[in-house]
């Protein structure tokens, strides 16, 4: 295995992280979240966020099979770095404070 990780996987990570923003901005503009926002604690905002990486990580499931274990933490490191760069725009602010 090379120490580069491919470019397959980094596509998936990209497609995979694009469907969870669609996602979340679609599901913002189409309920009104403010009263979920109000009754969420910290302890269930860190839970929502460790299921949006579960779900990041199920997409790329095939992938993570396929790789040695460097790679798979190489991977797992990458993919949690472009989801939080996405997450962390002016955007989604808003819809953060339901997740953290």
């Amino acid at each position: 295995m090379t120490s580069t990780i491919s470019q397959e996987i980094e596509d998936a990570t990209t497609d995979g992280v694009k469907a969870i923003a669609m996602s979340l901005a679609t599901q913002d503009q189409l309920t009104d979240l403010s009263k979920f926002k109000e009754k969420l604690d910290t302890q269930a905002g860190r839970n929502n966020y460790c299921k949006t990486v579960l779900l990041l990580w199920g997409m790329l499931d095939w992938h993570l099979q396929q790789v040695d274990d460097a790679m798979f933490n190489r991977i797992l490191l990458f993919s949690l770095t472009v989801l939080n760069q996405v997450l962390n725009r002016k955007e989604f602010n808003h819809i953060l404070l339901a997740l953290i």
